[in-house]
């Protein structure tokens, strides 16, 4: 039971970080975005069924991690807009 959630973990852990390479690869930030939100919830929900009472504890460094990121991406978008747009590229 317990090699089977380590399996599944590590394949888990493995498609997000190939699904993030893969958005930045594609210059797609939106979706590096949308992956690194997954991945946060995600950590969150492991954290407290694996780790059960002391898994609580990464709750709020992840919320406030996450919140960081998403304030940054906002703060980017705004000042970037224009360069992000795929129609301004040359």
């Amino acid at each position: 039971k317990s090699l089977v959630r380590g399996l599944v973990l590590v394949i888990v852990v493995a498609a997000f970080l190939v699904g993030l390479f893969s958005a930045f690869w594609h210059r797609n930030p939106w979706l590096g975005l949308l992956l690194i939100n997954a991945g946060t919830a995600m950590k969150i929900v492991v954290s407290v069924v694996l780790g059960k009472e002391s898994g609580y504890a990464a709750i709020v460094p992840s919320l406030t991690s996450l919140l960081i990121i998403n304030v940054i991406g906002f703060v980017v978008w705004r000042f970037f807009k224009d360069r992000l747009d795929p129609e301004n590229r040359p």
